[in-house]
C-alpha cells in the first residue's frame, strides 16, 4: 500500500469516526451555556485557544489584537501576529487579560497551546523548526521563563498540540508525523509507543 492511498484511509476513516460521534451526540445532547467573558478579556479581534488553570483562577489564549502587541508589523497574512495573553480571576470575575511580553512573545507568531493544571507551566507553540512545542515555566518573582523546546516530542514534522496531566508526569500531544514510514526499502506501520 502506498503512502497517499493510506492517508486518503486514514482521512475516510477519521470522517466515518466524527459522523458517529455527532449521531450519539444528537441522540444525548449535553445542557450548556456559553456566556462572554466581557470586553476586558474579548476584542474584535481573533481571540482564541484558551486554558485554565485547576482552580480557574489563570487563564492563557492566543490574541491576534494590535494593541498591545510585541511587534508592530503585519504577519504575512495581513493581520497581527499571535501572541500571547493572560487573565487572573479577581472576586470571582476575569480581570483584564494582559500581553506578559518578551520572553513568551517575541516578533514572531506565538501561540498558548495549554496551562498546566497547577497554572506553573505554559505549553508554547512556535512555528519554527516545523513546528515545535516548547515550556515556559513561571519563576518565583511570577515572571514566565524564556521558553524551552520541549525534548523528546519536536520532530521536524508539527507539533502543534498538547497538555500535561494533573501529576505532571505525563504529556499528551499532536503531531503530522507520518504512521507509515519507509524503512530498507519497505514500508512499514510506525510504533507509536516513543516515550
Amino acid at each position: 500500500m502506498n503512502y497517499e492511498k493510506s492517508k486518503r484511509i486514514n482521512e475516510v476513516n477519521r470522517k466515518m469516526f466524527e459522523a458517529r460521534n455527532a449521531i450519539i451526540y444528537m441522540e444525548h445532547p449535553v445542557d450548556v451555556s456559553i456566556e462572554n467573558l466581557s470586553d476586558k478579556v474579548n476584542s474584535e479581534f481573533a481571540d482564541y485557544a484558551p486554558s485554565i488553570n485547576q482552580t480557574e483562577t489563570i487563564m492563557v489564549f492566543t490574541s491576534r489584537r494590535p494593541g498591545d502587541n510585541v511587534n508592530d508589523r503585519l504577519a504575512e497574512d495581513h493581520e497581527s501576529y499571535e501572541e500571547i495573553f493572560v487573565s487572573e480571576k479577581v472576586n470571582g470575575a476575569w480581570a483584564a487579560a494582559k500581553n506578559p511580553g518578551p520572553p513568551l512573545n517575541t516578533g514572531y507568531h506565538n501561540s498558548a497551546v495549554n496551562l498546566s493544571p497547577d497554572g506553573t507551566e505554559i505549553i508554547v507553540y512556535h512555528d519554527t523548526g516545523g513546528g515545535d512545542l516548547l515550556l515556559s515555566t513561571k519563576n518565583k518573582d511570577g515572571a514566565w521563563g524564556t521558553p524551552q523546546l520541549m525534548e523528546g516530542i519536536n520532530t521536524e514534522y508539527i507539533e502543534n498540540s498538547a497538555t500535561i496531566t494533573e501529576d505532571d508526569k505525563t504529556i499528551y500531544f499532536t503531531s503530522n508525523r507520518p504512521r507509515w514510514l519507509w524503512r530498507n526499502g519497505h514500508l512499514q506501520l510506525r510504533a507509536w509507543q516513543e516515550r
